[in-house]
């Protein structure tokens, strides 16, 4: 997984569910992946999930499945399975508002659980981001192990069009998703770049990890200057009651 080799997880889920592939697919859906993230915007698409009972599904099916061939999802319903990865197993709905006014009434917009039961257990949490850590440590986002907080994600790198009979002219997605600090997620996020330049890179590791870099860089510079502020108001307000106490 930290190396992302198509080749070593298709075998694993080949050897686990070739004769049961509706199990794998039991899982997709518990992980909420075949729902909608239910973003408070309008015209979301429907995830789509390749099935047994399709007229395309044939013996190439299940493994493309496993490295992410015949899946559907928008970026932000990719985000919104590993934020719940991060948020101890709990999926819940991203949102753009937090209220609305109704002829002068602010009305807030409560944050909706799409799940409250966890995606999985416990123990397979604890591997899921165990493999997610080492994908920075060992594998393919290396570039991201020297931040000054623990990141953990997964690089992705997906041609867009195998149909294409011009074999040379190859379009990607280049992505990277996770989120930090590891040991107690903040925030999560994800950087998906369409189409990039193939001369100049197009693999998840050199197109979208940079712009990932960038962002972890800039929300910690700005928390730690937050921290700092707060750090300053408060020895600040200790000093006024040192001062009022003296007065007294």
């Amino acid at each position: 997984f930290a190396t992302s080799s198509n080749v070593a997880v298709a075998r694993m889920v080949l050897k686990k569910y070739k004769d049961f592939p509706v199990h794998f697919l039991n899982h997709i859906k518990n992980f909420g992946l075949d729902q909608k993230s239910d973003v408070d915007l309008n015209y979301e698409p429907n995830p789509y999930i390749s099935s047994p009972t399709d007229l395309s599904w044939s013996e190439i099916s299940l493994p493309w499945m496993s490295y992410g061939y015949g899946i559907n999802l928008t970026p932000l319903q990719t985000l919104t399975f590993y934020n719940a990865i991060a948020n101890n197993g709990i999926r819940i709905s991203p949102i753009l508002v937090t209220h609305y006014i109704d002829e002068g009434d602010t009305i807030p917009l409560n944050r909706k659980f799409i799940n409250k039961q966890k995606i999985c257990s416990q123990e397979t949490l604890k591997k899921a981001h165990l493999i997610l850590r080492n994908v920075i440590t060992k594998g393919t986002a290396k570039k991201l192990n020297d931040l000054s907080t623990n990141v953990s994600g997964k690089t992705g790198t997906t041609v867009t069009n195998y149909d294409s009979k011009n074999v040379f002219n190859k379009m990607y997605q280049s992505s990277f998703v996770g989120f930090f600090p590891s040991e107690k997620p903040k925030y999560s996020c994800i950087v998906l770049i369409d189409n990039p330049n193939p001369d100049k890179g197009y693999y998840g590791s050199d197109v979208a990890l940079p712009v990932f870099r960038k962002i972890v860089e800039g929300l910690t510079f700005n928390d730690t200057i937050y921290v700092n502020a707060l750090a300053v108001s408060d020895s600040i307000s200790i000093e006024r009651k040192k001062l009022e106490y003296n007065k007294l």
